[in-house]
C-alpha cells in the first residue's frame, strides 16, 4: 500500500514536460500553434509555450505577412527541458521549421 501511494506521488514528476520555444532569427512575426492550440494572441518573432505532452505533436506557424505560406512540422516529444525550433529559409528560399540546440545556435 505504501509503495502504491509513493508511486502515485512520484509519477507526476516523471510525466512533466518542459517548454517549446519557436523563434525567427530574422524577425518574421508569426502565430504559433502546437497541435490545434493557438499559443500567442498577437504575431511575434519568438513564442514560448508549454510542451503539450504526448509522444509527438505538430508545430504550425502562420506568418503575419499576407501571402507567406504557413508551415508545419511533426516533432517527437522530449520530456523535461526546453525544445528549440527556428523558422528559417532553406537553400531553396522556402521557410522551414528546424530543430535548434539553443536559441543562439
Amino acid at each position: 500500500m505504501i509503495l502504491v501511494i509513493f508511486a502515485m506521488m512520484v509519477m507526476p514528476v516523471f510525466a512533466q514536460f518542459g517548454k517549446v520555444v519557436v523563434f525567427a532569427p530574422k524577425g518574421e512575426k508569426f502565430t504559433l500553434y502546437l497541435g490545434n492550440n493557438k499559443q500567442n494572441s498577437e504575431p511575434e518573432s519568438r513564442v514560448e509555450a508549454d510542451n503539450p505532452g504526448g509522444p509527438n505533436f505538430r508545430i504550425k506557424v502562420i506568418f503575419e505577412t499576407p501571402g507567406m505560406k504557413e508551415i508545419s512540422k511533426l516533432v517527437f516529444n522530449k520530456p523535461h527541458g526546453t525544445m528549440y525550433y527556428s523558422v528559417v529559409r532553406n537553400n531553396k528560399g522556402v521557410f522551414v521549421i528546424e530543430s535548434a540546440a539553443t536559441e543562439w545556435s
